[in-house]
């Protein structure tokens, strides 16, 4: 389409993510719910992508990692509010409550920024007619498959946190209050994680991608380790370890989309970083399943070591990413 359509296009699509979650809220059957949720993820992910695209555009690579490290915290600090306000809606007005108001706030917020998105080419030498998806030919790119690959067994690890850390100090008698203590540090360690390892990423002009992925590993790999020592000695040891272990292992997520996205350099970004996107979160919803059975058959504690493999994976694996240069 015309350069200067672009903005209407993305306040369109920030526009249908929000009114498919009304709808979710509307529908009459948990089919029609499922179908609406699933038109949310397609319209949702437009949003998302743009907006981390939009940073390699805006940035420099001296700031860049800083920017997304912004933008990522700005994720975590949605879940933690989502956690406080959703249930808190639900009790109000029950699930059609919880879900219009996030239609609503979601649409709108989108759309802003679809009206903010400047018009015309997002970056010199955009002059040609956008290309469809081509995922042999990224998986060509020189190192890209290998950070499409971390973001598999890294996310695997994130997923064990995520899902699982709550749910696994529930199952020890801690009580809900606990629970949501546990949930809100997590969700600190996050915010605090995203903002310093993107920092970090910008240390000597954007020269240090590489060296700050790997770092993120090790230190899922040792929050991970020390996780599982202390897992039997109560919440009070618990909280702050997993706070390490939150700052590793929720750190990576940034730092691959900026690694992905300068991988392919700025015509191709968008589909860079779309393709890292789908293995995080395509990733994480598969191994969910696996990580449930096991710690149905084995305890959760045993899911505190598969994160530490995971992260020693990832660590291993960005030992062979392209040297970083100066971009």
């Amino acid at each position: 389409g015309s350069p200067a359509t672009r903005p209407a296009r993305h306040s369109a699509g920030g526009l249908v993510s929000g009114l498919t979650l009304v709808g979710a809220g509307f529908s009459s059957s948990a089919l029609l719910v499922g179908i609406a949720l699933f038109c949310y993820g397609l319209t949702g992910a437009f949003v998302a992508v743009a907006g981390t695209v939009s940073i390699f555009h805006g940035f420099d690579a001296a700031s860049r990692g800083t920017a997304l490290g912004f933008r990522q915290m700005a994720v975590s600090l949605g879940g933690l509010v989502a956690a406080g306000l959703l249930p808190a809606l639900a009790a109000l007005g029950g699930v059609r409550l919880a879900l219009v108001t996030s239609g609503i706030i979601a649409g709108t917020f989108a759309t802003l920024f679809g009206l903010a998105s400047p018009p015309g080419a997002l970056h010199a030498g955009d002059r040609s007619r956008p290309r469809g998806l081509d995922i042999a030919g990224l998986m060509r790119i020189p190192g890209l498959w290998r950070v499409v690959a971390i973001s598999a067994v890294h996310v695997s690890a994130l997923t064990t946190l995520l899902n699982f850390s709550v749910p696994a100090i529930r199952d020890e008698s801690a009580s809900v209050v606990v629970g949501a203590v546990l949930f809100g540090v997590v969700s600190v360690s996050a915010m605090i994680a995203r903002l310093a390892w993107g920092r970090i990423a910008d240390v000597a002009g954007g020269t240090r991608r590489r060296a700050s992925l790997r770092d993120v590993g090790i230190v899922t790999v040792v929050g991970a380790l020390l996780y599982f020592l202390v897992a039997p000695l109560g919440p009070a040891v618990q909280m702050p370890v997993a706070f390490i272990f939150a700052f590793g292992a929720t750190g990576a997520n940034g730092v691959l989309y900026l690694i992905a996205g300068e991988l392919t350099g700025p015509a191709r970004a968008g589909q860079a970083v779309g393709l890292t996107s789908m293995a995080l979160f395509g990733v994480s919803g598969l191994v969910s399943p696996l990580l449930g059975f096991q710690a149905d058959h084995w305890g959760f504690r045993s899911l505190w070591l598969d994160a530490a493999v995971f992260g020693l994976l990832s660590v291993i694996l960005t030992l062979g990413l392209p040297a970083d240069r100066r971009t």
